[in-house]
């Protein structure tokens, strides 16, 4: 699917690009997947699949929308941790939308953060994902706390009903 781009109309992928491909799967950790049909494998691995093809294409940018949307816990953290380790060893710059602010916490060096469409502030992750800037984003009272392992976690403080 990543060669499709450089192919001319009715042409099929190489040997090159086969082994190619093959290289992502495995780079990714989705080796597994190489003689499934991508409408057979789940949707979190569909996911995984898309960005194995968007890898392939050998871009400096990636543009990614809520690529953990159809994944478990397990495979989110999985997918976020491969595109940072790719990012910083191949110099690809990675704009990526999220709804979860623990994961721009765990892995986005700078954030943005919109409501309604507009930016209300950017920036380093530390300086930008506050407990203010939350709650007002939000409309709840969030809170950022810190874990014993001073890994940073946000969550909602008590909601009275």
């Amino acid at each position: 699917m990543g060669e499709a781009a450089r192919l001319n109309p009715w042409s099929a992928p190489g040997a090159v690009a086969r082994q190619k491909a093959k290289g992502v799967f495995k780079q990714i950790g989705i080796g597994h997947l190489l003689e499934q049909d991508y409408n057979a494998v789940s949707g979190g691995e569909q996911q995984l699949v898309l960005l194995a093809r968007a890898l392939f294409q050998d871009t400096p940018y990636m543009l990614l929308d809520e690529p953990n949307s159809h994944l478990d816990f397990s495979n989110q953290h999985q997918m976020m941790s491969s595109m940072r380790q790719l990012a910083k060893q191949q110099g690809i710059t990675m704009l990526i939308t999220l709804h979860d602010p623990n994961l721009a916490f765990y892995y986005c060096d700078e954030v943005v953060l919109m409501q309604r469409g507009r930016i209300v502030c950017q920036g380093p992750t530390l300086e930008v994902v506050t407990d203010s800037n939350l709650s007002a984003i939000y409309g709840n009272n969030i809170q950022t706390d810190h874990t014993s392992q001073g890994i940073h976690v946000v969550v909602p403080k008590a909601v009275v009903i």
